[in-house]
């Protein structure tokens, strides 16, 4: 115990002593070209909230499957028919209008949303040249799911990040809401691919802390 709170405090102090002066010696920001890395965000929150038959859910998940079957979780329910019925009693509710008007007030056209993920990618293809960037889309999920990140598509629940002024909010402790707001989606995302083997190599035969600590 003694040497994890000797190490601890040793950080603590290395991080303290560049409170001073931390952009110029404790932050190295990549010089990347802007727009170096293109990013594009396929708008998909404007569908549910517009459904009117349970066969226009039927076929737009027929064309988005990792939608359907991760960010919904369609193998959580016993059938397609379950799955179908309460998906649809759920984005025909009058309530998904208002989550509908918060998220366009709180997001607007996503342009500075893609920007911030532009930035992002840059950062990262800076570090690893073959990063390919993966495709983008937004949602609205009546609160079901905030993120479903992968290497090749990233969904964001944009309902779950409207922020403390919005009407409704995800059922979640209340220090976790207090992080579920649009500044915090990109980092989010980012940290998931932090944990990623492709950018954090780690050796999982090694538990010592200092092991634990670094990954």
């Amino acid at each position: 115990m003694k040497k994890i709170i000797g190490a601890l405090l040793m950080a603590i102090v290395g991080l303290s002593s560049c409170e001073s002066d931390r952009e110029e010696k404790c932050a190295f920001i990549p010089d990347v070209k802007r727009g170096s890395v293109i990013v594009t965000i396929e708008s998909l929150e404007t569908f549910f909230p517009a459904i009117e038959t349970k066969q226009d859910l039927v076929d737009f998940f027929s064309k988005h499957p990792p939608l359907r079957d991760d960010f919904f979780s369609r193998p959580g329910y016993p059938n397609d028919s379950t799955f179908i019925n309460v998906l649809y009693d759920r984005f025909t509710s009058p309530h998904i209008d208002t989550l509908l008007m918060e998220t366009q007030a709180v997001f607007g056209d996503l342009s500075e949303l893609k920007e911030e993920f532009s930035q992002a990618f840059a950062n990262i293809h800076f570090y690893y040249p073959d990063f390919q960037p993966p495709k983008i889309q937004t949602v609205i999920s009546g609160l079901e799911t905030d993120l479903l990140v992968s290497d090749t598509l990233i969904v964001i629940g944009l309902d779950y990040f409207l922020g403390a002024s919005a009407k409704y909010r995800p059922n979640i402790y209340g220090y976790m809401q207090r992080r579920y707001t649009k500044d915090f989606i990109v980092p989010s995302v980012l940290l998931l691919y932090g944990i990623d083997e492709r950018f954090n190599k780690t050796q999982l035969t090694d538990k010592t802390v200092l092991a634990d600590m670094i990954a």
